[in-house]
């Protein structure tokens, strides 16, 4: 096979995985190129944050002439190891896994070794984007502040093109050796947890872990250099060879570089084999089981049209992890805010204490006389988890091409939304349920104010996702390659985050003008339950209209 023809499969699989086609087709060029633009802009602040903080740490070792520059350049590099390890483990699984072209690539001319170079050849590209996104400013402050002389450049040039390859690596032969575990290989739910977990628990590690220096070996800041690029060696082998020769600024580095080179050449012979026996030809050997294997017929049950079409939402919602996890809205951020605030609280040593500064707060007077406001805004801020959920934003975007289906069904097209609306109901209940429950130890109201909160929050809840499908009935994405593109990339999912961030804000300014004229406690209450059920009116009217128009969406 010519390199030409191995360049095609290669820019095939990066048209595929990074979904660029969006940039090529003209009628999506300009909407693929308005939501880039869009994404950067709201990224950029805080990209420019992480720089001009390496920038200040060099600097700070600079003027004052410690020793730290090789540490510094050297964590930044373990760091940015560790992050491509964990975000090629979602990518890697997704681009051997999710893709579904394999049956159309292996009757092609190219040898399944190939077929693996090309997938990971595109996950590659991607790493080094992100790795290089958070290294590139630290390597250029190292060599601008004349930690390294301009002829060590070539060095950390070629440091970071190697850079995401052992990482990548290991994160493929993992993924492989999971896949090919029987019973929960081939699980998506055991893979979207279990990533999810892996980022999570891997992320505050990073944060922790790396930052952290053992106090008995900060008079030897050569001993800690050393342990940091063992540590990491130990655990990524061959990785310590580019540390080696990022730290070291005489010719020596390029002895350094050159093992690396070395072994990372040898990391990409050993994935490519490991691939093409466990890879392709499990897949191959699955193919064959699955044509000899019969389907399975389930029983019918009779019911009413709506319990069917809720029923039946709800088996295609929990049968795909990317629409639940998705879904799960804000909720998820609440064992994220627990763990930070605990280790918040550790490090320092208690001077943290922002439960306690709320029981002081809750005890005062300010909090007697404002209770009933309190009350309005708990129900109000803890809808607002699940108001951040794409389950409901992206209900019809997910069955994509499936929808016909449901245009073709002799059924009221209202009753398919109701339908879709009490099934998500079913499945964010529970999640707000058990947020208040959490809130209710820590917040001490009666227990009829605490009813008012389940009761509000829920009518919140019912509007915001009654908004939200029908901004899906009238728009829905219909193209993607995989569910995850259905609900991550979707503009419906921030149009009705959009509409729910004004429904919230208006009633927050309602809460501001009833706090502002002393309104009785009773109106309050009133006041607060009443807007939030015309809001509940008018986004189902508005669903019903958008249902009416949901027979012309031409799929």
């Amino acid at each position: 096979m010519t390199s030409a023809a191995m360049l095609s499969l290669i820019r095939v699989q990066l048209l595929t995985a990074l979904n660029l086609n969006a940039f090529v087709l003209k009628e999506k060029r300009l909407k693929a190129w308005l939501a880039t633009l869009g994404m950067a802009l709201c990224l950029t602040p805080s990209y420019l944050m992480i720089v001009a903080a390496q920038f200040r740490a060099f600097g700070f070792i600079k003027d004052t002439g410690l020793p730290l520059a090789p540490g510094m350049i050297v964590g930044l590099y373990a760091g940015t190891l560790w992050m491509v390890f964990l975000a090629s483990l979602a990518t890697v699984y997704s681009t051997l896994y999710q893709s579904n072209e394999l049956g159309i690539l292996l009757p092609l001319p190219y040898r399944p070794w190939q077929i693996i170079a090309a997938k990971l050849a595109a996950v590659y590209l991607l790493e080094l984007f992100i790795g290089g996104v958070f290294l590139v400013p630290g390597l250029f402050a190292y060599y601008a502040y004349g930690f390294a002389p301009l002829a060590h450049i070539p060095v950390g040039l070629v440091g970071l093109a190697l850079m995401p390859v052992i990482p990548l690596s290991l994160s493929t032969v993992l993924c492989m050796l999971i896949a090919n575990v029987p019973g929960i290989g081939r699980n998506r739910w055991f893979w979207y947890v279990g990533i999810t977990l892996a980022l999570v628990v891997g992320t505050l590690l990073l944060t922790s872990g790396l930052s952290a220096l053992e106090p008995e070996a900060m008079d030897d800041l050569v001993r800690v250099q050393m342990a940091r690029i063992g540590r990491v060696g130990r655990l990524m082998p061959g990785a310590q060879f580019a540390m080696y020769a990022l730290a070291d600024t005489r010719w020596t580095a390029w002895l350094h570089q050159v093992s690396h080179l070395a072994i990372v050449v040898a990391y990409i012979l050993g994935a490519l084999a490991f691939g093409e026996r466990f890879y392709i030809r499990p897949i191959l050997q699955g193919a064959n089981v699955a044509r000899r294997r019969h389907g399975r017929a389930e029983s019918a049950r009779a019911s009413g049209v709506l319990g069917s079409i809720v029923r039946k939402e709800l088996r295609c919602t929990l049968r795909d992890p990317a629409v639940v996890m998705n879904g799960l809205g804000g909720y998820v951020a609440l064992p994220l805010l627990a763990v930070t605030y605990g280790m918040m609280k550790v490090q320092s040593k208690g001077k943290v204490d922002i439960l306690g500064q709320l029981y002081a707060w809750i005890q005062s007077d300010a909090f007697a006389r404002r209770l009933p406001l309190v009350v309005v805004g708990m129900a109000l801020s803890l809808a607002l988890f699940g108001s951040l959920s794409s389950l409901f934003s992206a209900s019809y975007s997910k069955d994509g091409k499936r929808l016909w289906l449901e245009k073709s069904l002799p059924l009221d097209p209202y009753t398919i939304y109701l339908g879709k609306l009490v099934a998500g109901a079913f499945l964010i209940t529970p999640l707000n349920l058990l947020a208040i429950a959490v809130f209710a130890m820590i917040v001490p109201f009666y227990l009829w104010q605490w009813a008012y909160v389940v009761l509000l929050s829920e009518v919140v809840l019912l509007w915001s996702a009654a908004a939200g499908l029908m901004i899906d009935c009238l728009r829905p994405k219909l193209v993607w390659k995989d569910t995850v593109q259905a609900v991550k990339q979707n503009v419906n999912v921030l149009l009705a985050m959009g509409f729910t961030s004004i429904g919230i804000g208006l009633n927050a300014l309602g809460l501001v003008i009833l706090g502002r004229a002393d309104a009785p406690s009773w109106a309050v209450y009133t006041c607060g339950l009443a807007f939030n059920i015309l809001l509940l009116g008018v986004a189902l009217l508005g669903g019903k209209s958008a249902s009416r128009r949901f027979v012309r969406v031409s799929v």
